[in-house]
């Protein structure tokens, strides 16, 4: 008896073969990354093996408040480069918590990103009590 159709699970497992070895190329390519072209005895030889070497990867945004603009920090890109990035952190301490106000501005070619972080913390009488 012969199978002339293609059914459901058929097609699963060939998306699953098919992915699996995507997935080895893709690992095996990016492996690559360090340490390679291999030195070679031979003049003018590059060894690079099956599959090639990957192209150089792009430079990424370099704080997540600049997501707004993801040119920023890309050499040659022509977006906003980082001009200062400066962090201020106050404490303030009461007889019941701690507040930590961490505030971080970047300055970038085209606008000023602040970024605050507000962290409470609150005392335990029962710590004091035994400290």
């Amino acid at each position: 008896m012969e199978a002339n159709y293609i059914d459901g699970p058929t097609i699963l497992i060939w998306a699953f073969w098919l992915g699996f070895a995507f997935l080895i190329l893709y690992i095996r390519r990016e492996d690559k990354r360090e340490g390679y072209p291999l030195d070679s005895d031979r003049q003018g030889v590059s060894v690079q093996g099956f599959p090639a070497m990957p192209e150089p990867r792009a430079a990424r945004v370099k704080h997540p408040a600049l997501v707004a603009n993801p040119q920023a920090g890309t050499p040659g890109a022509g977006g906003s480069h980082v001009i200062s990035d400066t962090v201020y952190t106050d404490v303030m301490e009461t007889e019941d918590e701690t507040v930590v106000r961490r505030t971080e501005v970047i300055k970038t070619e085209d606008e000023t990103i602040v970024v605050q972080q507000v962290e409470v913390t609150e005392h335990d009488e029962d710590n004091e009590e035994d400290a």
